[in-house]
């Protein structure tokens, strides 16, 4: 590209040239200079979201050898304690069940429906209308005994059945609070503890994502302007 020059004259009539066309060459340098940055940084998010963040999340998510998965729930029975008329107990029933099985809930020897695991559990919620009635999930109504009842979840899986029961008290009273089963062993909890992790490592890699890619789109449109310029001369 040719330099263009221009002149000017001041009053004393002295000659004073400068080169513009260098001027406009280091415009368009310079602008090019930051699109690349701009995309060098955008490319060194998204390698650092994935070693840091995506690593550690993805040996929470595998076993070893590597090819193995680690059960996604704890395996065990559940017991939700003793349970009045009005109140509700709610179990997550784990019997690593397989991935898409159909699970089949029975309660107090009824069957009230299917369920569909999620991390190879499914969740039963049991509302005690009296002492005779229980409503399950849709609702559902089973029948209730004074003592001991049960949910069973059987499917698919190993070992494929997880049962929840809880204890009426047929006191003639009534609460409105509601219980929550406790898991036979404390490794429940870890587990749980473990998977809300998960979601939230998630969250920020997705962030970082976003933010990696807007920089590196905004490279490439210095980039491409640097370029037009360039022709445009």
């Amino acid at each position: 590209m040719a330099a263009s020059v221009e002149t000017i004259t001041p009053a004393c009539d002295e000659i004073v040239s400068f080169d513009t066309g260098d001027r406009m060459k280091g415009y368009t340098q310079m602008a090019s200079l930051r699109g690349r940055l701009a995309a060098l940084l955008g490319a060194t998010v998204i390698f650092g979201t994935v070693v840091l963040a995506g690593g550690p999340a993805l040996a929470q998510t595998g076993g070893y050898p590597p090819g193995s998965s680690v059960p996604s729930c704890t395996v065990g029975n559940e017991n939700a304690g003793t349970v009045s008329v009005g109140q509700v107990a709610t179990f997550s029933l784990c019997g690593d069940f397989a991935d898409g099985a159909s699970v089949t809930i029975t309660v107090n020897g009824t069957v009230v429906g299917t369920k569909t695991p999620v991390n190879g559990a499914v969740t039963v919620v049991v509302d005690v209308v009296s002492q005779t009635s229980l409503q399950i999930d849709d609702p559902v109504t089973a029948p209730a005994v004074c003592g001991t009842n049960s949910a069973v979840a059987t499917g698919s899986g190993t070992p494929g059945t997880s049962t929840g029961t809880f204890t009426l008290v047929c006191t003639g009273t009534t609460a409105t609070t509601s219980t929550t089963a406790t898991t036979a062993t404390t490794a429940t909890t870890a587990a749980k503890a473990s998977t809300g992790a998960l979601a939230f490592t998630g969250a920020h890699i997705l962030e970082a994502l976003l933010i990696a890619a807007a920089l590196i789109g905004l490279g490439t449109v210095l980039v491409l302007m640097q370029r037009r310029r360039r022709r445009s001369y």
